[in-house]
């Protein structure tokens, strides 16, 4: 929950804020000249912040640092070199000197910017640029390039984008990719099989489900923790460390259920006594989880267990149905319904990260 704190407070200091009003970004800063298109002269020197720019979890190469530009002494704007952004977005770059303009072209979008002109033509639309700040040509280090605004033009093309205040940091994500890392943790492991029926050991029908909800994962999430991927025995409190140091966003620990009677059947997916966010997070994947195998929904339940305390993030505890239930036994060893539980897992978790997008 800590790690999500920071981020939202960090989306707070949005782009658009100037840097006196953040203080001298922690990349340092850069002296550079900006033309004026007006004039037709580069303008007096001047330092402006350094800016970080990641695309899914890479840094981008920048001969020419990203950095920021204020209007006025008001909205400061990110800037960045526009042929190696563009390259890193998969689109096209043509420089249109004769009008001073910028064409980008990424499948059917098509972005039109103007030198000195606080203006775009997006899809044969015009739309304002934030803060009244226009692309411009900079010199600084020896280099001259033509820079763009960050944010509009990479959420033109579709990315999202968020900003990390403490490391004035731009993390861009593609479209198809979400900018949040989730912990999964496969119940038991090693010497602790968790419940036994029939042969059937807990600990070896956790882990598969739980690597596949991994596999379901990649590439649709920044990134994906496992807690255990093995057969080994963890400590709880070492799974609670562990997704902890990641700094993950959600964690899911996935386990079956026993009882005595064995005509108990059914899905529950636990959360952390008074844990909103966990809460929510358990409904997602409950009703995500029950609808993909059609098996019995049991609903949401609150516990005092280590991996939902101590975890500091939203947390659920997934029980995907009980060994004890002779029927649902065959089931949860059947590698078909194991695949229809981690497809509703992950879609269960993927719901819920939607849900904190800004």
């Amino acid at each position: 929950m800590r790690h999500l704190i920071s981020l939202f407070c960090a989306l707070a200091l949005t782009l658009g804020l100037t840097p006196a009003a953040r203080g001298t970004g922690p990349a340092g800063r850069v002296e550079v000249q900006f033309h004026s298109e007006a004039a037709m002269a580069y303008e007096p020197p001047s330092h402006q912040d350094r800016v970080t720019v990641t695309l899914d979890g890479a840094e981008l190469e920048l001969d020419l640092p990203a950095l920021t530009r204020t209007v006025d002494g008001v909205d400061g704007r990110t800037l960045v070199p526009v042929r190696p952004l563009a390259q890193a977005l998969g689109a096209e770059v043509d420089w249109r000197g004769e009008h001073r303009q910028v064409a980008l072209t990424r499948g059917a979008d098509t972005i039109l910017l103007t030198l000195g002109d606080a203006r775009a033509v997006v899809n044969g639309s015009i739309a304002p640029l934030p803060g009244g700040v226009a692309p411009a040509v900079a010199r600084a280090g020896g280099l001259e390039r033509t820079l763009v605004p960050l944010r509009f033009l990479a959420e033109a093309l579709g990315l999202t984008v968020i900003w990390e205040g403490e490391s004035f940091t731009a993390h861009l994500f593609s479209a198809d990719r979400l900018p949040f890392t989730v912990a999964l943790d496969a119940g038991h492991g090693g010497w602790s099989s968790g419940a036994v029926y029939q042969g059937i050991q807990e600990k070896d029908l956790n882990l598969p489900i739980t690597l596949r909800v991994g596999e379901l994962l990649a590439g649709r999430v920044r990134q994906v923790v496992m807690i255990r991927p093995e057969d080994t025995y963890m400590g709880l409190y070492e799974r609670s460390d562990m997704a902890n140091a990641a700094g993950a966003d959600v964690f899911l620990s996935i386990h079956c259920n026993a009882n005595e009677n064995e005509n108990i059947q059914g899905i529950f997916t636990y959360s952390y006594p008074g844990s909103e966010p966990g809460e929510a997070l358990a409904g997602h994947i409950q009703r995500e989880v029950a609808a993909a195998t059609g098996g019995l929904d049991r609903g949401l339940l609150t516990n005092d267990y280590v991996v939902l305390r101590e975890t500091n993030m939203p947390a659920a505890l997934l029980e995907c149905g009980f060994l004890s239930n002779p029927a649902e036994r065959l089931l949860l060893a059947d590698p078909a319904y194991q695949e229809k539980i981690a497809q509703g897992a992950a879609a269960g978790i993927l719901a819920y990260l939607k849900t904190l997008l800004p």
